[in-house]
């Protein structure tokens, strides 16, 4: 198990969770509305540490999570996200930070675009919004 602590106002705390006695030492639900950012920072955190596998689902974050991919989906809408498209855009982050940093230069921009986790070198190109700095 995972553990997680945060300290809450006690008069918070009892408006959202009447007897939270009962949930001491037990799995937060984390479908209710105020376990959501957790929920979604923990989301947001398994796709940047699994971003680079290529074949990374929904279905495989939220089985590292124990959640359904429904939950997961849904935590990511809340905030105005989908799935695919945060971790596109994960991807697209890393591969321009070796793109840019002196220590990748000696990588071909294929090598970068698979290490981001994109299937293909014109994945990658599709993503930059500029004009890539190196040739594939």
């Amino acid at each position: 198990y995972e553990v997680v602590h945060v300290k809450l106002p006690e008069s918070w705390l009892l408006r959202q969770l009447p007897h939270p006695e009962v949930l001491v030492g037990r799995a937060l639900p984390f479908d209710q509305h105020w376990a959501r950012p957790l929920l979604r920072e923990r989301i947001k955190g398994c796709i940047l540490d699994r971003c680079a596998d290529a074949s990374l689902t929904a279905v495989d974050v939220a089985s590292a999570l124990n959640v359904s991919a429904a939950t997961v989906h849904r935590t990511l809408a809340g905030s105005g996200d989908t799935f695919g498209a945060y971790l596109a855009a994960v991807r697209k982050q890393i591969a321009v930070r070796m793109l840019e940093s002196p220590s990748f230069r000696q990588l071909s921009f294929d090598e970068i675009g698979r290490r981001a986790g994109f299937i293909d070198a014109s994945r990658l190109r599709s993503s930059l919004s500029k004009p890539c700095p190196r040739g594939g």
